[in-house]
């Protein structure tokens, strides 16, 4: 479902978000139903009528696709390092890092009193669908600063995240450990 909500927002918000800027929306909905609708949709059918075949090929294609993805990553950093390296001392990077964290107070906020609902939202609400944002950058704003944005975001999201949900999860742990929550 993330998928297909990801394929709306992404082909209809950015139009809307940017005015001034030229933004196809039917050319983004293309290339998202192609590279991940379409996959979707196929692994789904796979998987009802064979489910011992799609358990068999899960993990292989779980790793080819990581694998995919961090070639990509590792590529994309390389090709545009001069302009990643620019974007370190700016205002944007201080920006992206306020939109992580702002994102994950801003849903941490939204989870209500349970802890363990406030986590998922918070991590949830600051995690970002990179794969799709650098196929729409790529495709969409070429010669610009958008993908070494998406770039560094890809490497800045993790730096943030993971750290904090150890640190959420270590919180759970010690609350169902602990003498005081039986």
């Amino acid at each position: 479902m993330p998928k297909i909500v990801t394929l709306y927002c992404v082909s209809l918000v950015p139009p809307l978000l940017l005015p001034g800027v030229e933004v196809n929306a039917w050319d983004i909905a293309k290339s998202l139903i192609v590279t991940m609708l379409i996959p979707i949709v196929l692994g789904l059918m796979f998987r009802s009528h064979s489910p011992e075949g799609a358990g068999q090929w899960a993990p292989v294609m779980n790793k080819v696709s990581g694998i995919a993805l961090l070639i990509m990553l590792v590529t994309g950093l390389g090709l545009n390092i001069s302009n990643i390296i620019d974007l370190i001392g700016s205002f944007g990077f201080l920006a992206l890092i306020l939109f992580v964290v702002g994102s994950l107070l801003i849903g941490m906020l939204m989870g209500g009193r349970d802890p363990a609902v406030r986590s998922v939202l918070g991590l949830g609400t600051a995690q970002r669908n990179v794969a799709a944002a650098i196929l729409v950058t790529s495709l969409n704003f070429p010669g610009t600063m958008t993908l070494p944005f998406v770039l560094v975001a890809s490497i800045i999201l993790p730096l943030i995240l993971i750290p904090t949900a150890k640190r959420l999860g270590g919180r759970s742990e010690a609350a169902v450990t602990s003498p005081d929550a039986a």
